[in-house]
């Protein structure tokens, strides 16, 4: 199954948030009523996320090494 993903500005932080390929990007964003940055889609390669694409449904893109370190840091290396 693909994954897709939308990152969200909150406050202190830039917030990935990772959801299943039968839901729509604006799906998501409208339930955490926050302001997306970028989205698209996204894989796990082995010990890092790798995003790539776009959401058509938000009109952002994905800034893919960016928030591939994003996605990586949130879900893999919490400690740092």
């Amino acid at each position: 199954m693909k994954l897709k993903y939308v990152i969200v500005n909150q406050e202190y932080a830039e917030v990935p948030i990772m959801f299943p390929e039968f839901l729509t990007h604006s799906q998501v964003a409208t339930w955490y009523h926050r302001n997306v940055v970028s989205g698209g889609f996204c894989y796990f390669d082995g010990d890092e996320y790798v995003c790539y694409g776009e959401s058509i449904s938000l009109d952002v893109k994905s800034r893919w090494e960016e928030d591939s370190k994003i996605l990586t840091k949130y879900f893999i290396n919490q400690e740092n």
